[in-house]
């Protein structure tokens, strides 16, 4: 719970109660309200870590919440502006009230288009806060993948829908694409364009999406200037997450109370500090737990910390905290995890929630608990803020810079060179497929084995890497590759990489989320866990925007396996510099660049490679590849 500002309030409290006891009664929703608003109190929380003291006056004035001051203004990429989107949305908030109220019923679906920090605030607003009565219905267009663009095309009907296009630069490839695709949707039903597209972008530049606006003759007001100085991940209380949310029903300005609470929080500095002491401790595996009503959360809480906080400093140390996400509440691998290499970030709801068993079980391995306890979902969302000043805060003092993400240009440039490659047998007279395939195969090593048919481990970058060491190691195993499967060799090389020192591993299958496919990952998470290794899980693209500045410059200490599927599919990239190029071989090549930047970088990995399209049958191999281990 939180505690609102006192001063000139009471008064007017006071006079609102006298014209309320005398001029009528409240109804029971407003009525609700009104206590709720009185009772607001300072965020509950609890932790079993003693904290050093901290002079409040000190940290106000080396973090105030001004960017313009104290650490805030050596910041070398100065993008701290978030600090102060919650007083107005960076002088948006009318905007962006007045658009939701002038369209009210208008649309009844929201497909935000965008990017990592671009459609996670969102994401957060689909999965956490929902659809008001009246509302439109949110959904989040981010995966150049054809399953999930088809999904939503097929949950939406294209004249009663609006779509916002988020960009800072105006030139984000995916971006465009994506809204080229919706475009072919709104002008194949005869639909006009200026009163479907809407967009959030810097509208001073000359770009690709500015263009596409002007050409489509969307009106100037409809255009919202994307917040200056600012980060995507640190976008959430900005027009990026207040402009679905308004369109889907909900009080913005509940929302942004909560938030302006926890900037006047002095728990924000507290938390600030116990992360920086978790991470200085060792302890750089974050566990997030949250209940059911707020799992939406973490892909947002992912993204805002591995991508901030995971970094070389200016002594050339890798450093950083990255969240795990609790997925599967396993007790039976509790002791495993909940470990000298780890710390429990949870977000409850309510005096007691369906985790609290869960979490007895976690206390009793003594790892440090910080526990925030919420009341609504708003609340939950309005604490966000909390987290975002804590991980800037953490950030300057492991000697960082939380607000840019340096890491992720090597896997970019990996994936530009392959699709160049592409391009230029294509421009040759090579089919487009058989470009693609040519290049794809090229990244297949001798170290290859079959684990069904269309389906391989592949592990020869980590035999470029460490080929020696693991050949000595399988020699004290008293084995050779040739007398192993590809399930016994997967489990050789996670023990030999624990042995190396590595404390966590990673699944990162870039292929649409189904339940089916989500039980799979389930069962390869807890093979992790039982080794003893922090179970890293990330659905790509979203892990390019969140994980992949983590995994290349956080702490050397995990391999990853990638399930790469490389079927081309028959969805076409409208637009593309290579006519006919697809969302499947974008994928591909951008799950394969990811891979190639970290092995470049002598990092462990593998990839688990899926010829075709992922289908059932193939995926019940995978089933019983992870459940043999």
């Amino acid at each position: 719970m939180i505690k609102v500002e006192k001063e000139g309030r009471m008064g007017c409290f006071f006079f609102l109660f006298l014209f309320l006891t005398f001029y009528g009664n409240l109804s029971p929703d407003t009525n609700l309200i009104f206590r709720r608003i009185l009772s607001m109190e300072d965020f509950k929380f609890w932790t079993n870590y003693r904290l050093e003291d901290i002079d409040l006056k000190e940290m106000e004035e080396r973090f105030p919440t001004d960017p313009t001051r104290g650490i805030w203004a050596t910041v070398p990429t100065q993008d701290t502006h978030w600090l102060t989107l919650s007083l107005d949305c960076q002088g948006m908030l009318g905007k962006i009230k007045e658009f939701a109220q002038a369209h009210q019923g208008e649309y009844e679906h929201i497909v935000v288009i965008g990017m990592g920090g671009s459609s996670r605030p969102a994401d957060v607003v689909k999965k956490v806060l929902g659809t008001q009565v009246g509302g439109a219905q949110i959904h989040v267009m981010e995966n150049l993948d054809e399953a999930d663009i088809q999904e939503i095309r097929d949950s939406i009907e294209p004249a009663k829908t609006l779509f916002i296009s988020i960009s800072k630069s105006g030139g984000t490839a995916e971006t465009m694409a994506l809204t080229r695709i919706a475009y072919d949707w709104i002008t194949s039903e005869g639909l006009d364009p200026s009163k479907h597209f809407i967009a959030i972008t810097t509208t001073s530049k000359d770009s690709p999406l500015m263009r596409f606006l002007k050409e489509n003759n969307v009106p100037k007001e409809d255009i919202f200037e994307h917040p200056d100085k600012v980060g995507g991940r640190y976008t959430l209380f900005s027009v990026i997450g207040m402009l679905p949310a308004a369109l889907a029903g909900h009080d913005i300005d509940r929302i942004l109370e909560y938030a302006r609470a926890a900037m006047r929080s002095d728990l924000k500095y507290q938390l600030g500090q116990f992360l920086a002491q978790m991470e200085s401790e060792g302890r750089i595996y974050m566990r997030v737990i949250l209940p059911e009503e707020l799992e939406g959360l973490g892909p947002w809480i992912e993204q805002l910390l591995a991508e901030s906080l995971g970094k070389v400093d200016q002594k050339g140390r890798n450093r950083g905290i990255v969240p795990v996400l609790e997925r599967d509440y396993d007790s039976s691998t509790v002791s495993n995890v909940y470990n000298e290499n780890s710390f429990v970030f949870r977000i409850k709801l309510g005096e007691a929630d369906e985790r609290d068993s869960f979490m007895e079980k976690v206390k009793a391995t003594g790892v440090p608990v910080w526990e925030i306890q919420v009341n609504s979902s708003e609340e939950a969302v309005g604490s966000l803020y909390l987290l975002e000043f804590a991980t800037g805060m953490a950030g300057v003092l492991m000697e960082i810079d939380p607000f840019n993400q340096p890491g992720v240009e090597a896997g970019k440039q990996a994936t530009r060179e392959m699709k160049a490659r592409i391009k230029e047998m294509v421009d040759k007279g090579t089919p487009l497929e058989e470009a693609y395939q040519q290049v794809v195969k090229s990244y297949q090593t001798p170290y290859r084995l079959k684990i069904a048919e269309g389906v391989y481990l592949d592990y020869g970058a980590l035999m470029n890497v460490a080929g020696d060491e693991f050949m000595q190691f399988m020699e004290s195993k008293e084995k050779t590759l040739d007398q192993v499967n590809a399930q016994d060799l997967y489990f050789l090389i996670l023990e030999f990489a624990k042995l190396k020192g590595k404390t966590y591993g990673a699944i990162l299958p870039y292929v649409q989320e189904t339940s089916e496919r989500a039980e799979v990952w389930s069962i390869a998470r807890g093979v992790l866990r039982e080794l003893g290794l922090q179970d890293v899980f990330g659905i790509g693209p979203v892990y390019e925007h969140s994980l992949r500045q983590y995994l290349q410059e956080g702490p050397d200490a995990g391999i990853p396996t990638f399930i790469v599927v490389n079927d081309p599919g028959k969805q076409v990239i409208p637009g593309d510099p290579i006519p006919g190029f697809t969302c499947g071989m974008q994928n591909a090549l951008q799950a394969l660049g990811t891979q190639k930047a970290l092995a470049d970088a002598g990092r462990y990995t593998l990839r688990i490679e899926i010829e075709g399209a992922l289908t059932s049958e193939k995926l019940q191999k995978l089933r019983e590849f992870f459940s043999g281990i």
